[in-house]
């Protein structure tokens, strides 16, 4: 499994950007809103409004509990990043907002971006396995693999990120956490028109337009197109062409209320993404080389030499002939129906969306013809429907209570084929991984019942007590099919140059389970502005199913039990707000990397590691000490350790460095979970003044920092040290927010990082890298818009 899971693959302006009326005459502070600072544009976006008349003007307003509450009056830990704050900083992806949050990482690589909360996570090639962490966008699961959950960050009104099990009200793929992005709604009776152009370093352009349009009094539909390009961040001297990103995202808004008790919300949207899937790999050390005959066993090192290239953790130089791209083309619709029958609210959320993929790499990282085909396409769909009873007014006990459907199906290929250094190049036939095209059919279906509720006995005191059940149907099958001029690996052991015998469609037993997620906890004001809150959750991950070399596994389940104290104090006249919790997760099954001995020789497929525990603290604050300045930040210490896992050894790993045989696995109890720093924290500061009689200026500087980490689980050669990221704007404007002009640098200190490091397939002892796009100083102008 390992050797297929290395084959897979200034200013900114300090203005919102919305077409809402409310916003012209005021523009947020706080880029990072964690006190109450969120602009008016929040409270029309949400979509279940109880209690909203209770909620002070200038709180975040926030939808954690499926019901409009302060993030203040919220027992759990979240960040809420707006779309002002992303706009202000020139941030272009949703990979960017690790910056504002301490306690998220997201990695990319091999097409995939990797979400972890509180140093959980999945990052997984199989494509049966769901996240740890769920992201939600607009009221709707995002579950599709390798779909970008937004190629543009454009229109966007919050983001919210929820720590810890959210399964009882986001569902069984939360055990870590969520990730909920909600975009801006149509207004009624506007009529509003604004745009975004913006240029920088690597040629990158984007712009997109946004129209708002009343229809009638009681309806409104909004309208986006987007387009956004940029050169890949490495740069390649052999043959092989990397394709530059080209993201199209179009989307189109409907909202109509027909009556003072009923809205219907409807989206559709599009999106077009083409380039290189996240990051190309570049050689970080050289190794001694592998078993090549017909290449030379030291050929990587020989290409690397023969371009001039130097490895190193800078390295943005690679020499290969193989093309590597990745294109994805998504779409979906989806229809929320609010209706208040009195007492009651009754939400329905319908939902469809589509997936087309292809991606292709160059695996032997070469110039020579080794393994230049690792073409990869998936086929898939999902519906989901949800069915919400809430109260509609305050009372003894808030509540929100519902059913929930979810039906996916998914098919994918793989061909992976080349001499693989053992056979001549010209030679009429090449070497498959799988003795052919790999075939993977995959049927998910979920069916949930939940409710959750907060009462209040006493004034200040409030129980909060909820449950989900959910019911999982999983099926999957796996075929392999000839490919002309194609040989199995047998091969090399003497066999025939034949593919593979092709098997029967290959079934694994129906996988049908059922579990529980739930949490209970109490939740206290000791004065107005101050609120302590303690609760214990149980999250819940579906089984699933992994396909190797023709043969499909089942996975198990993945709970966790998960107690969290907090307390969230606005003090000072509420010039300062500060917000603190302790954790501490444990995790059992925990689905990961295992190897397991019964496939052929042995080989590395996702399976589970008995236990995982992550323990810490959090903490934010945020100070607004003068008029138009603001100065805020986080910090997180977090400890994740293994309890129980026998992970594959790692390249070069002796018995006396633990490496037991047979397997070969080692013990890594008490070592640290991958990709997982101990201490991360932030600080964003935010000035605003007025100049002259009509204009404003702007600044903003962000700092994030995270300590080291190992991307393999106790693999010193995947080491990375700590680095901080500095990211700055300033910009001017005129006082009604009409027009904007900024510059930025994000990154602006160049600090070189990796997304991730791991070992070189075809270089013992060598490693390769991932430098991601924000790993890279990028500078340039933008200008805005809005009439």
């Amino acid at each position: 499994m390992r050797l297929l899971v290395l084959l897979a693959g200034s200013s900114v302006l300090a203005w919102s950007g919305s077409a809402h009326a409310s916003e012209a005459s005021a523009v947020p502070n706080s880029l990072i809103q964690n006190a109450p600072a969120l602009p008016a544009q929040v409270e029309p976006n949400v979509p279940n409004p109880q209690n909203a008349d209770a909620v002070a003007s200038d709180d975040i307003i926030v939808t954690a509990q499926r019901r409009a509450q302060s993030l203040q009056d919220v027992p759990i830990a979240i960040t809420v990043v707006t779309g002002s704050s992303l706009q202000t900083t020139a941030a272009n992806s949703v990979n960017d907002i690790q910056n504002f949050t301490p306690s998220l990482s997201i990695s990319t690589g091999a097409g995939l971006s990797s979400f972890k909360v509180r140093g959980v996570g999945s990052q997984n090639f199989d494509y049966g396995v769901e996240p740890s962490v769920g992201v939600v966008l607009d009221d709707v699961v995002q579950t599709l693999p390798r779909a970008p959950v937004l190629n543009t960050l454009a229109d966007v009104d919050r983001i919210e990120i929820l720590r810890g099990p959210q399964g009882t009200l986001f569902g069984k793929n939360t055990s870590a956490g969520l990730v909920s992005i909600t975009t801006k709604k149509p207004q009624l009776g506007l009529r509003a028109y604004e745009g975004h152009v913006q240029y920088g370093s690597r040629n990158e352009l984007q712009t997109y337009q946004i129209v708002n349009l009343p229809v009638t009094d009681t309806l409104a539909i909004r309208l986006r197109a987007g387009y956004q390009m940029r050169d890949p961040v490495v740069s390649n001297r052999g043959s092989g062409t990397i394709e530059n990103t080209r993201d199209v995202t179009l989307n189109g808004k409907l909202y109509w209320e027909p009556t003072d008790r009923l809205s219907l919300y409807a989206i559709g949207d599009y999106q077009n993404s083409r380039g290189d899937g996240g990051g190309v790999a570049s050689i970080r050390s050289l190794g001694v080389g592998t078993v090549a005959p017909a290449a030379g066993n030291t050929f990587l090192a020989a290409g690397q030499a023969a371009a001039g290239i130097v490895p190193g953790a800078n390295g943005r130089l690679v020499n290969f002939s193989g093309d590597v791209y990745q294109h994805s083309e998504t779409k979906g619709g989806q229809l929320t129906i609010a209706y208040d029958l009195g007492p009651v609210q009754l939400t329905s959320v319908s939902a469809y969306r589509k997936l087309d993929y292809v991606n292709d790499g160059d695996v032997d990282q070469s110039p020579q013809v080794l393994f230049d085909t690792n073409v990869g396409t998936i086929s898939a769909r999902q519906i989901t429907q949800e069915l919400r009873f809430s109260n509609s007014t305050a009372g003894l006990v808030d509540y929100v209570a519902g059913l929930f459907y979810y039906d996916q199906k998914l098919k994918s290929t793989q061909d992976q084929r080349g001499t693989l250094g053992y056979i001549p190049q010209g030679t009429p036939f090449q070497l498959s991984v799988f003795g052919g095209l790999s075939n993977i059919a995959n049927r998910t279906k979920s069916y949930a019942a939940f409710g959750d509720a907060t009462v209040k006995p006493v004034a200040g005191l409030r129980l909060i007590v909820g449950g989900r059940y959910t019911r999982d149907s999983l099926d999957a099958y796996s075929n392999v099919l000839p490919i002309a001029n194609t040989c199995s690996l047998t091969i090399l052991v003497g066999g025939p140059c034949t593919p593979l015998p092709l098997p029967s469609p290959v079934r694994g037993d129906r996988l049908k389970q059922g579990n529980w997620s739930g949490r209970a906890g109490l939740q206290f004001d000791v004065t107005r502005d101050v609120m302590v809150y303690g609760t214990a959750s149980r999250g819940y991950k579906a089984p699933a199913v992994t396909v190797v070399s023709g043969i499909v596994f089942n996975v198990n389940k993945e709970t966790v039990f998960a107690l969290e104290a907090g307390v969230k104090a606005e003090l000072f006249d509420r010039r300062l707000t500060a917000n603190i919790a302790v954790f501490r997760s444990k995790f059992t099954d925990f689905q990961t990397e295992v190897f397991d001995p019964s496939v052929g020789l042995g080989a590395f497929r996702t399976g589970n590691a008995g236990g995982l525990r992550a323990q810490g603290v959090e903490a934010e604050l945020t100070a607004r000490p003068l008029r138009g300045f603001s100065l805020s930040g986080g910090l997180t210490y977090n400890d994740a350790k293994f309890t129980d896992y026998q992970p594959p050894c790692y390249a070069g790993q002796t018995v006396a460095q633990g490496c037991n045989l047979p397997g070969p696995t080692f013990d890594a109890e008490g070592l640290r979970l991958q990709n997982a720093p101990r201490w991360t924290y932030q600080i964003t500061g935010t000035y605003d003044t007025e100049v002259a009689d009509s204009f404003k200026m702007y600044g903003t500087a962000n700092w994030s920092h995270r300590s080291s980490i190992l991307f393999g689980v106790g693999d010193p050669a995947t080491f990375q040290s700590g680095y901080g990221v500095l990211n700055v704007s300033a910009g001017i404007g005129d006082l009604d927010d009409k027009v904007r002009i900024s510059v930025f640098a994000r990154n602006a200190l160049n600090k070189r990082f990796s997304s991730l490091i791991y070992r070189t397939l075809f270089d013992l002892g060598g490693t390769s890298q991932i430098i991601p796009d924000q790993a890279v100083r990028r500078i340039g102008a933008s200008l805005d818009w809005r009439f």
